[in-house]
């Protein structure tokens, strides 16, 4: 039977229809959300920061006891399989999004990194439906997730991990409020990150974002900013903020890898009170743009 192009999944390399691609349900991810992912841009053919999506996730999984080879091989390896999905779904010349996962298999006898199978790698590939353009025109609200993280010492946050319901949890409580996200914060009120993004917020156009040191994950967007900062010469500080800083901003936004970046109008009962978007998050936003170019 011909397969169907707009339904196939790549599964440890090989193309099946949906209905067609399985793992175990003894698989640790299914069973434990013992796995990581990645979620990577592609904008007619072009995979955008792919190395360092793929670094990122190596790191985690090297950093987990994965079973899996050199860098360099991984990298060609999942590129090889982009490629070919992209290809056969005949999306060379649409925004796409590529999702790639990578579960450890099933554990032979107990939860033992050393007692389990080899690793799956599942990539799926669809055409992207880009957000609403007055998302970016006249900002987006947010709230407070009702989920209060600790501040530091929970190295799980640095990793985008399978086991992702609190994440989901928080944006669906946005969602249900007519919201676009929902941002977490800290026992003691410190800004962490988004439940799908990392936050950014300006104050006499200098750019400011939590610091690593915290419970966050590294966003590639978000060192994409950073990068695109330090090049145009915008001042960017990355430390501590507090909840009440976001009452001063003169403006917000929130990254990932599929908004982009996206501007902030309110959060909570506040609303920005200047220009959404703010001079120097179009700014931003047009040197990230170019970089599709």
């Amino acid at each position: 039977m011909e397969k169907n192009k707009n339904d196939l999944i790549m599964v440890n390399g090989s193309l099946f229809c949906g209905d067609k691609a399985f793992i175990s349900v003894k698989n640790s991810g299914f069973l434990y959300g013992d796995g990581v992912f990645e979620t990577i841009k592609v904008h007619h053919g072009k995979i955008f920061l792919f190395d360092e999506h793929i670094a990122r996730l190596y790191q985690s999984l090297s950093f987990f006891k994965y079973k899996v080879t050199g860098l360099e091989d991984f990298k060609n390896e999942i590129r090889n399989n982009i490629e070919e999905l992209i290809k056969v779904k005949n999306l060379s010349l649409k925004d796409a999004f590529v999702k790639i996962i990578v579960c450890r298999g099933e554990y032979k006898n107990r939860m033992d990194y050393k007692n389990s199978r080899e690793s799956s790698i599942i990539i799926f590939a669809d055409e992207f439906n880009q957000y609403p353009v007055t998302s970016y025109s006249d900002g987006v609200d947010v709230v407070i997730s009702s989920i209060r993280r600790v501040s530091y010492q929970n190295v799980l946050y640095r990793h985008k991990l399978l086991s992702y319901f609190e994440n989901i949890f928080s944006r669906n409580e946005a969602i249900s409020t007519g919201a676009t996200e929902s941002l977490f914060i800290s026992s003691d009120d410190f800004i962490l990150e988004g439940s799908v993004s990392n936050i950014f917020l300006t104050k006499k156009e200098t750019v400011f974002t939590p610091s690593l040191e915290f419970n966050i994950l590294a966003g590639i967007t978000r060192e994409k900013v950073l990068k695109i900062c330090a090049a145009d010469k915008i001042e960017a500080k990355e430390g501590k903020l507090k909840l009440g800083d976001l009452g001063k901003a003169d403006e917000i936004f929130i990254t990932n890898s599929l908004i982009g970046i996206m501007p902030i109008k309110k959060f909570g009962d506040f609303i920005l009170k200047k220009t959404v978007p703010g001079s120097v998050t179009k700014r931003i936003s047009l040197l990230y743009q170019k970089e599709f170019d």
